[in-house]
């Protein structure tokens, strides 16, 4: 329950605060009238959101930029607090109201979460309803913590897709349109498109589990924001089951009270270990129980995505799962491959490049160039080193930069 706070801010708090301030009137258009920073509590994973308006609108979200992150964490750290602030709104003429309340929350007790797991385990997923388990999932994560990576604008991700007639337009090689899902997937239902990519051009084929004669395109994207994504899956036992041979990765210490921590590993362990089950073709049913734990997990709009471990290769990159908006947003296309896969044998593929394209019109039209990329030296004396890296020729300048073909 949400109360008006009564105790007087410290010197420090009341600097934040009228920092805070300050910086709206930069971030916010010059009409604002009312912006509101709160706590949102999702998965028990807390986060400030904002919404600013002005006369005679609605409230319109608007992003928070880390000066005003850093500034509301120092409000928020505040010892008099004891960190319950969960909404401050500031008005333009200088004013500002604060809520709070206790955002720890109640857990189950642990032979009953112990209960519900060995139940779920146990549910026959031909006859489950999505809906049902993510009311199971849901209470199981009542105090469940982990943390969670920021993937960095700049990252290149790799998307691939089987098309034996080579696609014309940069539409169809995003996610695909709402009517063309029509069975579950690993994070989402049918009719709820996800734009599914990797960090490893190469994961792209394992993923796809493509066959000789199959020909696939693969699109090199790169991110223009930053994408907050959750993440599930990543447990070393998980990692070692799955054949990786890389270290689990960690996005810092989870802080939680010793005696959850029974709790935390024993549901962030059924979950990794149901989400990354690997499901067979036709099967498409066993994924119900992955996208609850999906949805559970990402489907606040704080989170553009999931973040896992690529589990058909073994586990040793990761994959992405992310929403629509966010890649219409932070997305740009930078180039595709056409290949031609020659043979699959000892979990190896050997491929053929047929085409390529590193330019697009106004129009969405993919530039196919009816050849392969190739590097171009402008002038006399010039030099490329090339060599191999994760599993692709790199060309690199004298001075260490990378040279990428046209």
């Amino acid at each position: 329950m949400q109360k008006s706070l009564t105790i007087k801010p410290s010197d420090d708090a009341k600097s934040s605060i009228n920092a805070v301030g300050n910086l709206l009137n930069k971030t916010l258009p010059p009409n604002w009238k009312t912006a509101r920073m709160h706590l949102e509590i999702n998965n028990d994973i807390v986060g400030w959101n904002g919404l600013y308006s002005v006369v005679a609108q609605e409230e319109i979200p608007f992003a928070l930029n880390e000066e005003l992150l850093r500034r509301l964490k120092t409000l928020r750290a505040e010892h008099e607090y004891q960190c319950p602030i969960s909404g401050i709104t500031f008005h333009s003429d200088h004013r500002y109201e604060i809520k709070y309340e206790h955002t720890i929350p109640k857990r189950l007790p642990l032979p009953v979460i112990q209960e519900e797991i060995s139940k779920l385990k146990g549910i026959d997923l031909q006859k489950a309803d999505v809906d049902n388990l993510r009311t199971c999932i849901q209470s199981l994560t009542k105090g469940y913590m982990l943390t969670t990576p920021k993937i960095p604008a700049g990252t290149t991700l790799y998307r691939g897709i089987q098309w034996q007639k080579k696609p014309c337009a940069m539409h169809q090689l995003s996610y695909p349109p709402k009517e063309k899902v029509n069975k579950l997937h690993r994070a989402g239902r049918p009719q709820q498109p996800l734009f599914y990519c990797s960090f490893d051009r190469n994961a792209v084929f394992y993923e796809l589990g493509v066959a000789a004669g199959d020909r696939v395109v693969v699109s090199q994207w790169q991110c223009i924001g930053s994408l907050l994504v959750n993440n599930v899956g990543y447990r070393p036992d998980i990692l070692k089951t799955l054949g990786s041979n890389r270290e689990c990765p960690s996005w810092g210490n989870v802080i939680c009270p010793k005696e959850f921590e029974t709790h935390n590993t024993l549901v962030g362990g059924f979950f990794a270990h149901e989400f990354t089950k690997k499901v067979p073709v036709g099967q498409e049913h066993l994924y119900k129980l992955s996208v609850a734990i999906a949805e559970q997990h990402f489907q606040h709009d704080m989170f553009d995505g999931l973040l896992y471990p690529a589990i058909a290769m073994s586990g040793n990159t990761d994959n992405l799962a992310i929403k629509p908006i966010p890649v219409e947003k932070k997305l740009s296309l930078k180039k595709v491959e056409y290949f031609q896969v020659d043979d699959c044998s000892d979990n190896s593929y050997k491929m053929t490049m047929l085409d390529f394209a590193n330019s697009f019109s106004s129009d969405g039209k993919i530039e196919w160039k009816g050849r392969l990329p190739q590097w171009k030296l402008g002038k006399k004396g010039e030099m490329l080193m090339l060599k191999v890296e994760n599993g692709k020729w790199v060309a690199r300048n004298p001075s260490g930069e990378v040279v990428e073909p046209e």
